[in-house]
């Protein structure tokens, strides 16, 4: 099996990572999913105890923070953008609708 350059420079940084942790939620699982972090790279391990295989992938850094966010959590984020602006732009018509109303209602000064 020939690995890409890419593949090769992510073996070569395993060592880096350390120990593999596995979080709470992964705990008690018959795949055990632990994690691990070197200065390029975040690795995963899937443990599989029925058959006691291994496999590791490696992923690269992100680029940005905004890449490493799941899609739903970057989805939740916009909309409660919008739905923020959609309430001051509601709450600004309200304000200027009742000021009219005061304008309306008032009595004219006499002269």
């Amino acid at each position: 099996m020939r690995l890409t350059k890419n593949q090769q420079a992510a073996l070569r940084c395993l060592p880096e990572a350390g120990r593999f942790d596995v979080p709470p939620r992964n705990q008690g699982q018959i795949v055990l999913v632990s994690y691990a972090c070197s200065a390029d790279y975040i690795y995963e391990r899937a443990y599989d105890q029925s058959d006691r295989t291994v496999t590791i992938t490696a992923y690269q850094h992100p680029r940005h923070e905004c890449d490493f966010y799941p899609l739903h959590v970057m989805l939740e984020q916009h909309l409660s953008a919008l739905l923020a602006a959609q309430r001051k732009r509601a709450e600004a018509q309200e304000n200027a609708a009742s000021s009219d109303m005061r304008c309306m209602t008032s009595t004219p000064e006499p002269c």
